[in-house]
């Protein structure tokens, strides 16, 4: 599976992008709208990538336990390697080693939560100077549906692609929104 990334300086053109390539069978799920504009975006009821995917949060708080899990492995193999645990017991080093993990899980965090997502980083730019992404998520069987809606709108133009490893996501949003549809 693959993300493809269009642009439009455009946010109707954007959602009529969005409303064609659902009627054709792709699953909203597929389809995200990154945009400066949250607003406009909700107004039209796009689907819009979460505010916290556009920082770099998660990627930073991975970071952040590595090094925790490091500096907690550092200070138990000084206490074992000094003796004290023997005199005073475990638990302070335990209980020290815990805040290690949780300080640096907690501050790469929140560092993080202050940067942009590297993913979108090369349309930053496009952003600040009021354009709009959209990207969709299609295999092989939603690529025809894609070359088609894209044929249509001009205004819309090709901005990249990727290969995305959220497969599972989207295809267990595919079926979940199937199964919703079809309830009562």
């Amino acid at each position: 599976m693959k993300r493809y990334f269009y642009v439009s300086d455009d946010l109707n053109e954007i959602a009529a992008f969005e409303n064609e390539l659902e009627a054709k069978g792709v699953s909203r799920g597929q389809i995200h709208v990154l945009s400066n504009d949250e607003a406009g975006v909700a107004e039209r009821n796009l689907n819009q990538v979460y505010s916290w995917f556009k920082t770099d949060v998660i990627s930073t708080t991975y970071k952040g336990v590595l090094v925790g899990v490091v500096l907690a492995a550092i200070v138990l193999g000084i206490a074992a390697s000094t003796g004290l645990p023997e005199t005073i017991t475990w638990a302070p080093f335990i209980m020290l080693a815990i805040v290690c993990v949780g300080f640096c899980t907690w501050e790469a965090g929140l560092i993080g939560s202050h940067l942009p997502s590297k993913r979108f980083k090369r349309f930053q730019e496009m952003l600040e100077r009021g354009q709009h992404v959209l990207m969709v998520d299609a295999d092989k069987a939603d690529m025809e549906k894609l070359h088609e809606v894209v044929s249509q709108h001009r205004s819309v133009y090709a901005a990249g692609e990727e290969k995305t490893a959220d497969q599972w996501t989207v295809v267990t949003e595919k079926r979940f929104r199937q199964v919703a549809d079809w309830g009562p």
